[in-house]
């Protein structure tokens, strides 16, 4: 098959090829020309047709047709057909109605053109002979050279440059062969082996909230847009990442532990990358010492996605002496993570609190702290704290007043600005949006006629839709967003628009359901797999141990369950105090059950203070008859919330459960109403709280005291805000 192929693609073109005649060759019948010569070889046939009691020959004594002397002719003439041998010219034609042969001596060939055959000389017995008295040389194999040697009455067959020639041609064609197949089977098992690494790495990453396009153009700005790109195992496939300017997703440079020296990576840099929508993950990296080396212009991490709640993680780069993103100014989403690098230096000389935008949690530790040199004496300073991100590049830390960065020489940048900008108040000149990225200029919200997509860029109606998205607009059509999932309480739908197909998000007359399998919760970035899901096909398991502002993104990701076909679990979440972020859910359906009795099992949370609220308990229904509810180990949240839950989903008590005993018992669980009165004293900051002695009707000493929480804010806050209990 191999051997066709090469034959079909490159030695021939079955529209161009004809025979000695000039007559075009039967196209269903067509065989290469060198596999042509193979099978004549072995088989010892000119693959010709015979043509009885017809015969074209050269005799010298005792035959009707002589082959004349130079200068003269002698041709044999049978109706309608005719047999010349020309000396002056050198040709010998046979001509018969739609077949002819003709033997040619000056360059020796011997070649006949039938209908549905490829070249031959038909003789009876299929041979082209030059005869001689007691002398035959015939050559048997389709256009080979067929000669006579007159003065030593010799009779020789040529092959053209020889059969070692010939022989040379099957060798090379099937080692052609074997090396193609060596290639193919080497790269399915580089894939293989690629496949099962990345199956074995334990890096936790998450699928795209949109199955963008590897490469394209954002025509607005001319930038080059990629998608998710995950280096592995080799420095080369850093190449990947040349001409990219934004990647859509995220970037993960992983397991490459061979690259022992420096000089393999500074080959290496991308400055025209400035913006990354998902993380930029770091992990098990050897040689490399500088990441500014790599991204000299990384500009913003969006953090769309997260690692672990982590928008920014490096860990166990051996060879890393330090990060030196000095172009790094916004984290708008999620946190850092660098830990474990021996040798990095310059980690707590950077205020990581301006780059990082919400309040997300930063983790620091392990990195070489002590046998770093100073930052230069230029570097910004607070006290004796010099921030800079190496011993040759400060961090830029623009003024207060510059709240969207500032440029190079420390004048403000546009309200809209993210990352910095190359002029002052220019919307167009920033490095990126804040907002929206709207033709080249960063806006808050987008025009009347574009669509959002990804919470960062502007895009028409025609871009979405050749990028294989769906158009989503709000009832009052105040939102327009270029989405791959249509949000909850919408459902695809297809559209016929300029003899073209357009896909949109049709608001359900219905409640439309969305189900999902079974998830184990234990990251936000697992609970964002459960954005937009209604109900989820078998059990639903929550363990959260830590994180900043968790109960707002499990509210967002899993506010719109409103079913569990199996049973709910949750267990050692130290950071949720509620579980009212599945303020959807109304059905348990207990179709397994955990340890064959329990549909909703919460256990060993130590701040969990409320299950849900009173108006989630009055929906709440658990189907399975036999399903039991258990509490256990919940050292702030009261026996009598667990009893009221109970008795609103019409289960009993199992009596072996002791819950009285083993929740509650960290917390006051009888509350009494206070008045409590607050008053700004002269002093800048200082509030005055008092409150009246709460009413003990038995023994006083029964009052232990009192709890004021308190929490300092520097913004606005609602209700959801700070509703961990891991926050400040």
């Amino acid at each position: 098959m191999l051997g066709e192929e090469i034959s079909n693609n490159r030695f021939h073109n079955s529209k161009n090829i004809r025979r000695s005649t000039g007559r075009p060759v039967s196209k269903k019948r067509y065989m290469p020309y060198y596999l042509s010569r193979f099978s004549s070889f072995f088989n010892n046939e000119s693959g010709s047709s015979s043509i009885p009691q017809r015969k074209c020959s050269c005799s010298i004594p005792q035959r009707k047709c002589s082959c004349s002397i130079p200068q003269r002719k002698c041709s044999c003439s049978i109706p309608q057909r005719k047999c010349s041998c020309s000396i002056p010219q050198r040709k010998c034609s046979c001509s018969i109605p739609q077949r002819k042969c003709s033997c040619s001596i000056p360059q020796r060939k011997c070649s006949c053109s039938i209908p549905q055959r490829k070249c031959s000389c038909s003789i009876p017995q299929r041979k082209c002979s030059c005869s001689i008295p007691q002398r035959k040389c015939s050559c048997s194999i389709p256009q080979r050279k067929c000669s006579c040697s007159i003065p030593q009455r010799k009779c020789s067959c040529s092959i053209p440059q020889r059969k070692c020639l010939f022989m040379m041609w099957v060798l090379f064609l099937m080692l052609w062969t074997s090396l193609g197949i060596k290639i193919c089977s080497a790269d399915n098992t580089s894939l293989r082996y690629r496949s099962k690494l990345g199956q074995n790495t334990h890096l936790e990453m998450e699928k795209d909230p949109v199955a963008a396009p590897r490469r394209r153009v954002l025509r607005s700005s001319q930038q080059e847009v990629c998608g998710s790109k995950r280096i592995i195992n080799s420095v080369y496939e850093l190449e990947t990442l040349r001409n990219c300017s934004v990647i859509e997703g995220n970037l993960l440079i992983i397991l490459i532990e061979d690259a022992k020296e420096n000089e393999e990576w500074k080959r290496w840099s991308f400055p025209k990358l400035t913006q990354i929508t998902g993380f930029l993950l770091v992990y098990r990296v050897s040689g490399l010492r500088s990441l500014g080396q790599l991204f000299p212009n990384l500009a913003v991490i969006r953090g769309m996605t997260l690692h672990q709640n982590y928008a920014l993680v490096i860990y166990d780069a051996m060879d890393l002496e330090s990060v030196d993103l000095y172009s790094l100014t916004d984290i708008l989403r999620g946190g850092v993570r660098i830990q474990n690098n021996f040798n990095l230096c310059y980690v707590q000389t950077v205020n990581w609190s301006i780059i990082v935008k919400d309040d997300s949690e930063n983790i620091i530790k392990n990195n070489n702290e002590r046998l770093c040199s100073p930052c230069q004496p230029n570097c910004p300073r607070q006290g004796k704290q010099a921030y800079c991100w190496s011993a040759t590049h400060c961090q830029q830390v623009c003024e207060a007043k510059c709240t969207k960065g500032c440029t190079p020489n420390g004048e403000c940048c546009h309200n809209e600005c993210a990352g910095g900008c190359k002029l002052p108040k220019d919307s167009s000149s920033c490095y990126a949006c804040h907002h929206f990225n709207s033709r080249g200029m960063c806006i808050e919200t987008c025009f009347s006629d574009d669509y959002e997509y990804l919470n960062y860029q502007c895009v028409t109606k025609k871009v979405c839709s050749e990028m294989g998205l769906l158009l989503y607009e709000s009832k009052d059509r105040n939102k327009k967003e270029c989405v791959s999932v249509c949000p909850y309480g919408y459902s695809n739908e297809s559209i016929q628009e300029r003899e073209k197909n357009v896909m949109t998000c049709r608001k359900c007359i219905e409640p439309c359901a969305k189900t999902c399998p079974s998830q184990l919760v234990n990251t936000i970035a697992k609970a964002q797999k459960l954005t937009g899901c209604t109900k989820i096909d078998g059990p639903l398991i929550i363990s959260i141990t830590g994180g900043k502002a968790v109960a707002k993104e499990l509210t967002a990701s899993l506010g719109m369950i409103e079913e569990v076909t199996h049973f709910l679990w949750v267990f050692e979440s130290h950071a949720l105090i509620s579980l009212n972020f599945l303020r959807s859910l109304k059905v348990i359906g207990g179709k397994k059950l955990y340890n064959g009795r329990y549909a909703l099992y919460v256990h060993n949370n130590d701040n969990l203070e409320d299950i849900w609220s009173s108006e989630n308990l009055v929906n709440l229904t658990i189907t399975e008859r036999k399903a039991s509810v258990l509490f256990h180990s919940n050292p702030k949240l009261c026996y009598k919330k667990i009893k009221e839950l109970i008795l609103r989903t019409n289960r009993t008590i199992p009596e072996d459960s002791n819950m009285h005993l083993t929740n509650g018992n960290k917390i006051a669980c009888t509350i009494m109403e206070q008045t409590v009165n607050l008053e700004a004293l002269p002093d800048k900051g200082v509030v005055k709280v008092s409150w009246t002695t709460a009413p003990i009707n038995e023994d006083d000493r029964m009052l232990t005291g009192y709890y004021v929480y308190y929490k300092q804010s520097e913004k606005d806050i609602n209700y959801m805000t700070g509703r961990d209990a891991c926050d400040e």
